[in-house]
């Protein structure tokens, strides 16, 4: 997989969704760094994308605070 590849969406600020569930939106890039993965908003996938912390036990969900995903 390339950093380039798109490996799913954000729909409404804040929605995650993979490739199979949605085909548009702002593109999510494999290489885009993230605290702990996305999963999918639809069927539960865990979007493949660079994890910049490690050991965390925080489980895989997003904080959107108005200004989009992260």
């Amino acid at each position: 997989m390339k950093a380039y590849d798109i490996v799913g969406y954000v729909l409404h600020e804040c929605d995650v969704f993979c490739t199979d569930c949605a085909n548009h939106g702002y593109p999510i890039f494999a290489g885009s760094e993230w605290d702990v993965a996305p999963a999918c908003d639809e069927c539960g996938d865990v979007l493949d994308v660079a994890v910049i912390t490690e050991g965390s036990s925080t489980p895989p969900t997003m904080m959107c605070q108005g200004g989009g995903a992260g």
